[in-house]
């Protein structure tokens, strides 16, 4: 990963007269060192290092939705599954490698953790454990590389394809057959909150955990 670092920063010295080929370049450049980054044995799969809480305000409609969600034992699989999308744009400064790329999944993303939390003034829900697999989200990401990985930027464009299982009750057809259509009906009217949501938890997992990230 250091020969590639270095690579880089020869590439963004040099550049080039040639916009397309620049560009193409730098596409080559950003999949290896993605490839180095997502392939890492520290994100496959990620184990949470602490466990994470947030606050969640969402309009449903008319209706302010307040709560509150924790996520512990949480382990993340499929990172190796990203892919970019599009042009992607690098810069360097100040030796360190400035990348904002969009990404999409090949395959699933898959959440296995503990949830726990409170929805408005309803009691408080105990943890659960739940599996949470995504097969289609696209986001865009913006990382700061050098001796070790920094999240700039993050914004989800797109969730759809969710499935959530109950850790307990995996593989009950029953079970799994109503949760998919609760959850494909919420998904699908409410997708711009469940982004939002979705966001603003996700960003500073990724905060932290990327901090763990050594080239």
């Amino acid at each position: 990963m250091k020969s590639i670092y270095a690579y880089a920063l020869l590439c963004l010295a040099v550049g080039s007269a040639l916009a397309d080929t620049k560009q193409d370049a730098m596409n080559k450049l950003a999949d290896q060192m993605l490839g180095g980054i997502l392939k890492s044995s520290d994100l496959n799969p990620l184990k949470l290092h602490k466990d994470y809480e947030q606050d969640i305000m969402e309009d449903i409609g008319p209706l302010p939705i307040m709560g509150h969600l924790k996520i512990s034992k949480g382990v993340i699989q499929g990172f190796n599954t990203l892919q970019r999308k599009g042009d992607c744009k690098i810069a360097s400064k100040n030796g360190l490698i400035n990348i904002n790329i969009e990404l999409i999944t090949s395959d699933e993303v898959v959440l296995d953790a503990d949830i726990s939390g409170r929805i408005g003034s309803l009691p408080q829900i105990p943890a659960i454990p739940i599996v949470a697999h995504i097969e289609n989200m696209n986001f865009d990401i913006g990382l700061e590389v050098g001796a070790n990985v920094t999240l700039k930027s993050f914004y989800i464009n797109e969730i759809s394809k969710v499935h959530l299982r109950l850790k307990d009750a995996e593989h009950n057809k029953f079970i799994d057959g109503i949760l998919d259509l609760i959850t494909a009906g919420i998904v699908k009217l409410f997708n711009a909150q469940i982004i939002d949501a979705v966001d603003e938890t996700v960003r500073p997992i990724l905060e932290n955990e990327l901090k763990y990230i050594h080239l």
